[in-house]
C-alpha cells in the first residue's frame, strides 16, 4: 500500500505502526519512505547523518544503537506508468 502523507520534519521518522483490523485484529505495519535526502540511522531526524548526530556524542562508550537504517528508504518508482490509456493497457499480439 502506498500513502502520501505529511511529517512535521522536526520529530524523529516513525519505523512502524501498530493498527488494529475491522475484525478487531491487532497487526504492524512497517514504513518506508520515497524522496528521503539525508536522515540520521540513530535518532532518526532528517537533515543530518550518524556521523553529526548528537546523539553519538552524548554516548560515553561510543556504542549506540541505530535503530533506523537504509532500510526504511522505499524503492525509486521511475519507469512506472500509471496511465489509464488504452493502447498502454492492450496486450501486445502473440509471436508466431
Amino acid at each position: 500500500m502506498r500513502l502520501q502523507v505529511s511529517i512535521d520534519v522536526r520529530k524523529s521518522l516513525k519505523r512502524r505502526m501498530q493498527l488494529k483490523r475491522t475484525r478487531g485484529e491487532w497487526f504492524w505495519v512497517d514504513f518506508k519512505y520515497e524522496c528521503l535526502n539525508v536522515f540520521c540511522f540513530i535518532c532518526g531526524l532528517l537533515g543530518h547523518t550518524e556521523r553529526n548526530c548528537l546523539s553519538l556524542y552524548d554516548s560515553e562508550d561510543g556504542n549506540v544503537v541505530r535503530p533506523y537504517g537504509p532500510w526504511m528508504k522505499a524503492p525509486t518508482r521511475r519507469g512506472v506508468m500509471n496511465s489509464s490509456e488504452r493502447w498502454l493497457r492492450t496486450t501486445p499480439p502473440e509471436m508466431k
